[in-house]
């Protein structure tokens, strides 16, 4: 994918003229500072027009500049690779590739280049195209994908990158657990995913199953839960199957009660209501 750069009124002519099959152009002394100076993954579009009759034009791709030499692909967006003469003029202008490259608001709406289509595959074993300019994954990058099925266990995705077809990865959740059945629930489902390359995998951002294999952080009954609303990291929620947690406000102070699964000696299911930076329960009640 190229990201394209811009610049104001650049405008230059060849020193030297070029045959069809050139990779270099040549601009005139001190002209190449007038246009954009492109890093890797970088580019821009230039149109090189005859001064003769300002009729003949060929737009082509400059990926790299050094100085005033310009490494150039030819014969971009349907136009032809031409011979060019010392003093044709080269220079940046609007082409419709450029324009092509720019999210427009209904594209931005529609999650054209959000959304993967072309589904395919089995429910476990799932292939789609994500449109746009992309050769490979980026970690970090987000999408959405609407399931044609439920699946029945551990799932992958191979994912076509515009026209790039990329390896098959696990679909995974909560870090490194896999799939359980169900998590995708069923057709017309629409998932998030985010590629993880430290994890070698999709993870699914809304699996409808909020079980997994083993839950880090816990020993035993007990679940580490950490907030981003200042609540410390220290706290500790007791209790195994069945256990309910709810964080809220009284009085204007964060707090956090707890119904858990466990019992007492004498049978009574375990609720309470622990205040930020206290050491135990403010109280404790029983069911």
């Amino acid at each position: 994918m190229t990201t394209l750069l811009f610049a104001n009124n650049a405008v230059s002519t060849l020193a030297s003229g070029i045959s069809p099959s050139a990779t270099t152009v040549q601009l005139a002394a001190g002209t190449g500072g007038l246009f954009p100076n492109p890093t890797a993954g970088q580019g821009f579009f230039a149109t090189i027009t005859d001064a003769a009759t300002q009729e003949v034009r060929e737009i082509v791709l400059c990926g790299t500049r050094t100085g005033d030499a310009i490494p150039v692909v030819r014969a971009q967006q349907g136009t032809t690779a031409e011979t060019w003469n010392a003093g044709d003029i080269f220079s940046q202008l609007n082409t419709a590739g450029d324009m092509e490259g720019m999210l427009q608001p209904d594209q931005f709406q529609q999650n054209t280049y959000g959304h993967a289509i072309d589904v395919g595959g089995t429910v476990n074993s799932i292939t789609a195209t994500l449109p746009g300019g992309l050769t490979a994954l980026v970690d970090g990058m987000t999408f959405n994908l609407t399931a044609a099925g439920a699946n029945t266990g551990a799932a992958t995705l191979t994912l076509t990158l515009g026209s790039t077809l990329q390896s098959a990865h696990p679909i995974q959740k909560f870090g490194s657990s896999g799939l359980n059945a169900g998590d995708i629930p069923e057709s017309g489902f629409v998932m998030s995913l985010t590629w993880s390359a430290t994890l070698g995998c999709y993870q699914i951002n809304n699996p409808a199953s909020g079980t997994a294999g083993s839950v880090v952080g816990g020993t035993g009954h007990q679940l580490q839960r950490e907030s981003r609303r200042g609540i410390p990291s220290d706290w500790r929620l007791h209790g195994g199957p069945g256990c309910r947690s709810l964080i809220g406000r009284l009085w204007g102070r964060e707090y956090l009660q707890v119904e858990s699964g466990l019992c007492d000696p004498a049978g009574r299911k375990q609720r309470g209501r622990r205040w930020p930076h206290h050491s135990g329960w403010n109280a404790i009640d029983h069911a």
